[in-house]
């Protein structure tokens, strides 16, 4: 998947060489990058930190859709984990760093949380940095999936989620399916600060710590609720 093409730098053979290995990099990688099941994912980004190339095992990597991705920012999908400060240090027009390795952890689907290896170099064209490219792989040190305990009986749980309105509901269900603020309010028909007021007011209400803790809630909710309608209709 790619993203618009970079403002056209002067065309001179040096400049349009270097937009087309941020825009088109598959021209330059083997078949096997190509591959959805490669073991990592190649992506090219520009200064401000869009992705503009996504290879197809992007998707399976960071258990997110292209599209997804290339549609919005990466920042929407960090947790709250202190590792990644250095990204959101490192991927702004500001950073000077040409060559970085990081690790960086993500909010999958379903509450996963996932860390991944990122590791990129910068395109350089008339002495410029426009763009980098580089590629994500699962970290070796983490599992996917493990998200942070809390302390908290079904009773109090549930009497949390019965503080919320219709509308903040509505959000706590799309955050755990995994859908963007912009995803949201198109889906519900608001603006896009109207869903960052609800979603401030479920981690508020549900006095979750974290966006991860708030999934790990809101799921438990969702079993207990289907427990509850199991047993009713059994009656």
């Amino acid at each position: 998947m790619i993203k618009d093409p970079l403002p056209l730098l002067p065309a001179n053979a040096d400049n349009q060489f270097a937009i087309r290995i941020l825009t088109q990099p598959s021209l330059f990688v083997v078949d096997f990058v190509k591959s959805e099941n490669a073991p990592f994912a190649v992506f090219t980004r520009d200064p401000f930190g869009h992705f503009l190339f996504l290879s197809p095992s992007a998707r399976r990597i960071l258990d997110r859709t292209s599209d997804e991705l290339l549609q919005s920012s990466l920042f929407e999908f960090l947790s709250d984990a202190t590792c990644n400060q250095k990204i959101r240090t490192l991927w702004t027009p500001q950073s000077s760093e040409e060559n970085n390795s990081f690790t960086i952890e993500l909010l999958g689907n379903q509450g996963s949380v996932l860390r991944i290896d990122v590791t990129e170099t910068a395109v350089v064209s008339e002495s410029h940095v426009i763009g980098f490219v580089g590629f994500m792989k699962r970290s070796d040190h983490s599992e996917t999936g493990q998200l942070p305990d809390f302390e908290i009986d079904d009773r109090e749980l549930m009497q949390r989620a019965a503080s919320l309105s219709n509308v903040e509901r509505q959000v706590a269900e799309l955050v755990v399916d995994g859908h963007m603020n912009k995803r949201m309010a198109n889906l519900l028909g608001v603006a896009v600060r109207t869903i960052e007021t609800r979603r401030a007011r479920v981690m508020s209400k549900m006095r979750a710590k974290s966006l991860p803790q708030l999934v790990q809630m809101w799921l438990r909710v969702r079993q207990i609720e289907a427990e509850g309608r199991i047993s009713g209709s059994s009656d």
